[in-house]
């Protein structure tokens, strides 16, 4: 300390006005937080008069005070500024998801799994069902060509039947996603 400081009379200040002064001389610590958590930590401390000696107090900060590290991230060391602006876009990126989701551009991937299962259940549940009708009639059949016939009609008029379904299960799904999540079940 130099003899021109020793000479100075204490510059007392309350919480608030510290805080502005460690604020305009660029130091950490220029909030009223920041100087209250100071004085509960004893880092600094009140002169007798419940004042804080500016010049006494900024000595004592920085002989007590260890400065924390920065945040890291993926993307490299992050300043307070710098995480909450990422906090800040990822909160927005989740708003954006949120809005398609109350718009129907989104659905939950469960919502999706269920209906495919739901369609893949009723698909395998036709073949099996093509299969015992079709027996009788290809059992009788020599010619090649009324074979083909007999498959192709009721391969497309099992396929028009699935696509119903499919179609059923695809209103339900915005049914139930809409309304909370109800159980899609077979159409």
């Amino acid at each position: 300390m130099s003899k021109n400081e020793e000479s100075k009379p204490p510059v007392l200040m309350n919480q608030k006005d510290y805080a502005k002064h460690r604020k305009e001389h660029g130091l950490i610590g220029g909030t009223q937080a920041a100087v209250s958590m100071a004085l509960r930590d004893h880092r600094i401390a009140y002169t007798a008069d419940g004042m804080i000696d500016a010049q006494q107090a900024d000595r004592a900060w920085a002989e007590n005070t260890v400065a924390r590290p920065n945040l890291k991230s993926a993307h490299g060391d992050y300043g307070y500024a710098e995480a909450r602006a990422e906090r800040e876009r990822l909160e927005a990126s989740l708003a954006s998801v949120k809005l398609q989701q109350i718009r129907g551009g989104l659905i939950s991937a469960d919502v999706v799994r269920k209906v495919l299962f739901a369609a893949g259940r009723a698909f395998r549940a036709a073949l099996e069902d093509v299969t015992c009708q079709l027996a009788p009639d290809l059992a009788v059949e020599s010619d090649i060509s009324n074979t083909e016939r007999i498959l192709k009609k009721r391969f497309d008029d099992l396929l028009k039947g699935m696509t119903s379904r499919i179609e059923k299960l695809d209103a339900s799904l915005f049914k139930s996603h809409g309304e909370g999540g109800q159980e899609v079940g077979d159409a």
